[in-house]
């Protein structure tokens, strides 16, 4: 003879399995308060660290500061600007990113200590010291790596050369830009190489320019990161940076270098394994330090930023 429980008894027996799953699994908090734990997260947002403020910024991207400042706005405010990390700093000033410059680190934790200007319950970073959170659910826009019934395909993203340019011809510049709409400019044109840059500008050549650094590298000055005009989902190049796509359909042709004569023994290490020091200029450029592949030398040379 099967044993019945009474519905009374079964609501008794439920609430209480509840009762200690709810225990368990309290509600998470809707907003971050006081000091946060490394690695905590609310709302989708993970609290990475304190850390030290540097010439030219420990987080590069866009930014904005105002006196009603709560960490929840600043990460709205980059979420809209496709970037994952939001810094805070002084206790209004928001800072975006997608990683951290270096040589900025994390540090004592409590260092970040100025309350939110629009929140005294938060704290925004401090004197030099800016408050890093990850948006753990992050997805931005991204290079178009193919386009359907086309014979372009995408190269990479490169550095502009401190001398000349990446592709020679800027054939149109669109606040509706997209990249189709660039590709069809440049093959109108009969030419091989599209580019596109700053999120609205389109450039083409019959080839790049040689030794072109690529820009793929997170630790680069510059970065393709900027959305499309007329295309949110696709990414346009980005300040000092270029989006280079290429037509299979063409022979292209060599290009002459566009270095003066005065500086015929220069050379370019890349990225190198070390990026030794980074310094803030007056103007479009930031002195870069690397270090030879070997280790053995120091190569210095200028590069295009937004300031």
């Amino acid at each position: 003879m099967a044993f019945l429980l009474s519905p009374i008894l079964v609501l008794f027996f439920l609430a209480d399995i509840f009762s200690e799953v709810k225990a368990q699994n309290p509600n998470p908090p809707t907003a971050f308060s006081g000091f946060p734990t490394v690695g905590s997260i609310v709302n989708d947002w993970k609290f990475l660290g304190c850390s030290t403020e540097i010439d030219g910024r420990a987080l590069t991207g866009k930014s904005y500061s105002e006196d009603n400042m709560t960490i929840d706005s600043c990460q709205e405010f980059c979420t809209k600007n496709n970037y994952m990390l939001a810094g805070l700093e002084y206790g209004r000033e928001c800072y975006c990113g997608r990683f951290l410059q270096p040589p900025a680190g994390y540090i004592y934790q409590k260092d970040c200590n100025m309350p939110c200007k629009g929140n005294e319950k938060q704290m925004c970073g401090g004197n030099s010291r800016v408050s890093i959170f990850n948006n753990t659910q992050f997805k931005g826009p991204s290079a178009l790596k193919t386009l359907p019934d086309s014979t372009w395909t995408y190269v990479s993203c490169y550095m502009e050369p401190l001398y000349g340019r990446a592709l020679s011809n800027l054939i149109k510049a669109d606040d509706r830009m997209t990249v189709p709409m660039c590709t069809q400019a440049c093959q109108g044109a009969g030419y091989a190489y599209a580019g596109l840059e700053y999120g609205r500008e389109c450039w083409c050549g019959a080839d790049k320019s040689p030794d072109l650094e690529d820009a793929s590298d997170p630790q680069c000055a510059m970065q393709c990161d900027m959305p499309c005009g007329g295309d949110a989902n696709s990414i346009c190049g980005g300040r000092g940076a270029i989006s280079i796509y290429k037509d299979s359909a063409k022979t292209s042709q060599k290009m002459r270098r566009h270095h003066g004569n005065d500086h015929g023994d220069y050379h370019d290490y890349g990225h190198g394994p070390i990026n030794a020091d980074i310094g803030a200029r007056k103007g479009r450029f930031v002195k870069v330090v690397r270090r030879s592949p070997d280790g053995t030398r120091q190569v210095e040379r200028e590069e295009r930023v937004s300031l």
